[in-house]
């Protein structure tokens, strides 16, 4: 299971342990807003496949527990 946060400032998806699966920040969306289609198809399957969102990242998920 995969928790979303959806604030003004940022969103971030993680894992139920709490490990950051994505995360972005306002300014990373205002100053490329060609981001906004990747963070909506992670929301998405953040929701309808979350092992699929887990194993495109991954590295980054790994990269927390090192």
């Amino acid at each position: 299971m995969l928790t979303v946060e959806i604030y003004p400032e940022e969103i971030t998806i993680s894992t139920a342990d709490g490990l950051e699966v994505v995360h972005w920040v306002e300014d990373e969306w205002q100053e490329d807003p060609t981001i906004v289609p990747a963070i909506a198809n992670a929301i998405h399957l953040a929701h309808t496949e979350p092992d699929e969102l887990i194993r495109i990242n991954r590295w980054h998920i790994d990269s927390q527990t090192i």
